[in-house]
C-alpha cells in the first residue's frame, strides 16, 4: 500500500500550484485527476487565465475584510511565484499587467453585483481601475447579442497563458522530485487513512 501525506483531487493551475508548494517543503504527495493531461483541464483554461485578486471578489464577501485583504496580498506574490517555477522549469509564462473584466451576458445580474463589489472594494483600498467601452476590450467584439453592458479594466490584476503556465509548473513537479510525488489517472478511488 502506497502512503502519502497529502492528496490533491484535481490536476489544474489550482492543483498543480499546491503541489508545487507541497514538493517544496517536503511533502509526499498523490494528485488524483480523471483527465489524462493538465491541458484538459476546462476550468483552468477558462479561468486560470487571471492572476485574480480583485476580480476573483465576490460580493458575498464571506470572510468580510480578512478575505479582500488574502486576495490583495497574494496578488503581490505571484511574481516570487513566477521566478520559482522559471528557475525549476528553464522556461517561463508572460505575465500581462491589466486584466478586462465584463458584466451583463448570460451573467445578468449576478455579473453586475459581482463587479460593483470589486469596483468598491478597489476605491477601498486606493487601487486604480478604469471604466472602459466593451468596443475598447482588444480581442473582443460585443454584439446586441452578447448583452455587455459594462466593462472595468484592473490595472492591478493580470492575466497569463493558462496553457503556459500549466505546462511550466507541471515540468518542474515532475522533475523536482519523483520520489515524493505520484499521479493517479482515475474518478474512483478508495483511499484509507492509516494510524500513522
Amino acid at each position: 500500500m502506497m502512503c502519502y501525506d497529502c492528496i490533491v483531487v484535481g490536476k489544474g493551475a489550482i492543483g498543480l500550484s499546491i503541489i508545487f508548494h507541497l514538493l517544496q517543503k517536503g511533502v509526499k504527495v498523490l494528485c488524483i485527476d480523471d483527465s489524462p493531461r493538465y491541458i484538459d483541464a476546462m476550468a483552468s483554461f477558462a479561468s486560470g487565465a487571471m492572476l485574480g485578486a480583485i476580480s476573483e471578489l465576490s460580493h458575498l464577501n464571506l470572510l468580510g475584510d480578512m478575505e479582500e485583504e488574502a486576495f490583495i496580498e497574494a496578488r503581490k506574490y505571484h511574481l516570487q511565484f513566477q521566478k520559482s517555477i522559471s528557475e525549476k522549469s528553464g522556461s517561463s509564462y508572460e505575465i500581462k499587467d491589466g486584466l478586462f473584466v465584463i458584466a451583463g451576458g448570460y451573467g445578468g445580474e449576478q455579473d453586475f453585483a459581482e463587479l460593483n463589489h470589486q469596483i468598491e472594494i478597489c476605491k477601498k483600498y486606493n487601487i486604480k481601475f478604469d471604466h472602459v467601452l466593451p468596443s475598447e476590450i482588444p480581442g473582443f467584439k460585443p454584439t446586441t447579442y452578447t448583452g455587455i453592458e459594462k466593462s472595468v479594466f484592473f490595472n492591478f490584476d493580470g492575466t497569463i497563458n493558462s496553457g503556459e503556465f500549466m505546462a511550466c509548473i507541471d515540468y518542474s513537479i515532475s522533475t523536482f522530485s519523483k520520489q515524493k510525488y505520484s499521479f493517479i489517472q482515475d474518478n474512483i478511488l478508495q483511499i484509507e487513512k492509516t494510524e500513522n
